[in-house]
């Protein structure tokens, strides 16, 4: 697949305690030209963000036990989108998220158009 080039250089700090997830969702994000900060642990993205600047945050939203809350004021604080998704259907590349202040957006989109939504 070529890459989407709307995406090429755009830093994306994937948060998500799933390795099968973060390998899913990480790699297409690649393959839409995105370079990928992928985290396991929000304390270990914490520390990350304190440094580094992502144009685009996504969030599983089903770690549980406030996973990404403390990340996602952060971030937010500083400008920086934050998608909170609790699934991804990595054959059609569509990702359930809540799209940040994007209305029309479904809840249930194709990766490109929530990325496209975030960074417009």
């Amino acid at each position: 697949m070529i890459p989407d080039t709307r995406f090429f250089y755009r830093v994306v700090l994937l948060l998500t305690p799933d390795p099968w997830l973060r390998a899913q969702l990480g790699g297409t994000l690649e393959d839409l030209g995105c370079l990928v900060q992928p985290f396991a642990r929000e304390a270990d993205a914490l520390i990350w963000a304190q440094d580094e600047i992502a144009d685009v945050a996504m969030v599983d939203r089903l770690a549980g036990g406030g996973h990404g809350v403390a990340l996602a004021a952060q971030l937010r604080h500083e400008g920086i989108p934050v998608v909170f998704f609790d699934g991804y259907d990595a054959d059609r590349r569509l990702l359930s998220a809540e799209p940040p202040e994007h209305p029309g957006l479904p809840r249930r989109a194709p990766l490109a158009d929530i990325l496209e939504a975030c960074l417009a």
